[in-house]
């Protein structure tokens, strides 16, 4: 790529790079440079005189790969007047909504979501389907993200677990529930991401009967014994829901426990004001070889406040920097503030 840029401008200056074979190809090659060469691939864009279907494909993708999103919706906009966006394929359209997604253009995104029907490409692509939801998704706009979903003419579970990742996000987890029962109505088992969704939903709105119907499908199904990051969630949907000795059974039973695990443990505690067990946990992680990060640590100095704890909390804040070299936040302090009121140490 070193050498093609040294050739470029004699490519440019001598037709040579106008030649549609060649020209193509050099819009192709030089959008695919990570390290971005997007104002090259632009001007031998511009003079060719017949662009192939993959340059138009390359220049959109080649912006978003760069961090160009403006440019990219820009460059989509004067492909969508002059009538050449029919060029693009699905793959450009799933950068472009992501374009959109990370510029909050919801406008924009809707409208290209009506050329997508025009193509007729959700009729086949679950993956651009699962954009649109995803990109509704984010705006907010929960109502218009399932009717994507819905209207699919194959159903899939991945844009159903983008629909229930939104839901809970925007922590309607009454949505997300209900969700739940129409996949399941039409046929579609769920994963392991739609479990996490639905936990998450389940320790939202305390539907903590459907969290252990849950958590039985998980046990017949193994999830719990390979996979970590299902078995924390487990964890922090009973300790949301209040029932911390079933989340520290959860947390007994696991053959592999981490430091979140841990601290999804001890956010329970800390949530019922229980600083004395939130401290035994503490312990328990010492003596399993592992050191708590600044949520865990955060989480038990918030429930010693809560308990009138003031000695300990001190304790773990001289702790914090000496013994595991965490610099205190400003929540950190705030909870040692608080500790200090409740202890009456005004001063």
């Amino acid at each position: 790529k070193k050498k093609l840029s040294f050739f470029l401008p004699y490519l440019c200056n001598s037709g040579l790079a106008s030649h549609p074979p060649l020209g193509n190809y050099l819009v192709s090659f030089l959008s695919s440079d990570a390290a971005g060469a997007m104002a090259d691939a632009q001007k031998v864009f511009d003079n060719l005189s017949c662009r192939s279907h993959s340059s138009y494909n390359s220049m959109i993708i080649g912006y978003i790969k760069c961090g160009e999103l403006q440019k990219a919706v820009d460059f989509y906009q004067t492909l969508e007047e002059g009538c050449f966006s029919v060029h693009l394929n699905e793959y450009a359209f799933v950068a472009i909504l992501k374009a959109c997604t990370k510029l909050k253009d919801a406008e924009r995104g809707s409208r290209i979501h009506v050329q997508i029907a025009r193509r007729g490409f959700l009729e086949s692509n679950a993956i651009l389907g699962t954009a649109l939801v995803d990109m509704y998704s984010k705006f907010g706009l929960l109502t218009r993200a399932q009717e994507v979903v819905e209207e699919l003419p194959i159903q899939n579970i991945v844009p159903w677990n983008a629909l229930l990742t939104g839901y809970v996000e925007w922590d309607q987890g009454h949505k997300a529930l209900s969700c739940l029962e129409s996949m399941q109505e039409g046929g579609l088992s769920p994963n392991e991401v739609t479990f996490l969704c639905i936990l998450k939903a389940c320790g939202l709105v305390g539907a903590i009967d459907k969290g252990r119907g849950i958590h039985y499908d998980l046990e017949s199904r193994g999830l719990l014994e390979r996979d970590i990051v299902v078995g924390t969630a487990l964890i922090d949907m009973y300790a949301k829901c209040g029932a911390l000795s079933k989340a520290e059974q959860v947390l007994e039973e696991l053959p592999i426990r981490n430091v979140l695990s841990w601290s999804s443990l001890i956010s329970g505690y800390s949530q019922q004001g229980q600083g004395q067990e939130a401290l035994k946990c503490i312990e328990r992680m010492h003596i399993e070889g592992l050191m708590p990060n600044e949520v865990t640590l955060l989480c038990v100095l918030s429930a010693c406040s809560h308990s009138g704890l003031l000695d300990e909390a001190q304790m773990l804040w001289r702790d914090m920097t000496k013994s595991y070299e965490i610099t205190p936040s400003l929540e950190h302090h705030a909870c040692m503030v608080l500790a200090f009121g409740c202890a009456g140490e005004f001063d």
